[in-house]
């Protein structure tokens, strides 16, 4: 399933999209990729972090671990796609990092998540769109907390 968040600036801040679809992050363990042009935030002032400022191809975190760094500080991309990984499994064969930039496997209506075992993804793209794929069940879930139209209307739609 794909449903897509359409010109919902404020949600790309991360702190603010997690918050508006009630997301516990630290259920899941969390594959951050293809994340560029990243902001981060401490008491609205940008902070240079040395692990996620720069372009980062991947990084692994458990969701404590992003629970407590979101806590601290509030973040943006302009592109990053964020994979939510079941908690209880330590170990990941990951073969293809996804990729949202320069991705163009990634708008096929038939996307699925790169990483089998993933939950879902939450693919930023362009500091304009924000893309979910994954189990249909965990989606419906977010579709009722916020503004989402379907990923087929989306791409049928003209810019």
């Amino acid at each position: 399933m794909r449903i897509v968040l359409e010109k919902e600036n404020e949600l790309f801040i991360i702190n603010n999209l997690f918050k508006k679809i009630e997301l516990n992050v630290e259920n899941y363990n969390w594959l951050l990729s293809d994340m560029t042009d990243t902001q981060i935030f401490n008491d609205n002032e940008y902070v240079e972090h040395t692990s996620l400022t720069h372009s980062i191809e991947c990084l692994l975190i458990k969701g404590d671990k992003l629970k407590k760094l979101l806590e601290e500080f509030h973040m943006s991309f302009t592109f990053a796609v964020f994979t939510a990984l079941p908690s209880k499994i330590n170990h990941f064969e990951i073969f293809e990092v996804p990729e949202i930039y320069d991705n163009e496997d990634y708008w096929s209506e038939n996307y699925v998540p790169t990483i089998p075992q993933a939950e879902f993804e939450i693919g930023f793209f362009d500091s304009s769109d924000i893309i979910f794929t994954g189990d249909k069940q965990a989606l419906n879930g977010f579709q009722k907390k916020a503004n989402f139209t379907s990923f087929k209307n989306y791409i049928e739609t003209p810019i």
